[in-house]
């Protein structure tokens, strides 16, 4: 059952989900559950699988502020 690692990752990593990132860290929370070294996925084989879903993605940062 997936609920069980989301309340020990809430208890051990996050400590608290905030409701601004509630989608983003059950999204992480699959990823882990459904590549786990119990289904047979190595460290190898998740690394390959966590870069595939960063294709045709890019980072941005806010554009500085201007020096007066």
């Amino acid at each position: 059952m997936l609920l069980d690692p989301v309340k020990r990752g809430v208890i051990g990593r996050f400590n608290r989900i905030l409701k601004q990132r509630l989608a983003r860290d059950l999204a992480e929370f699959d990823f882990r559950y459904s590549n786990r070294a119990g289904l047979g996925i190595t460290d190898n084989m998740r690394a390959d699988e966590a870069v595939r879903g960063v294709v045709g993605k890019r980072l941005t940062y806010r554009q500085p502020r201007k020096a007066a």
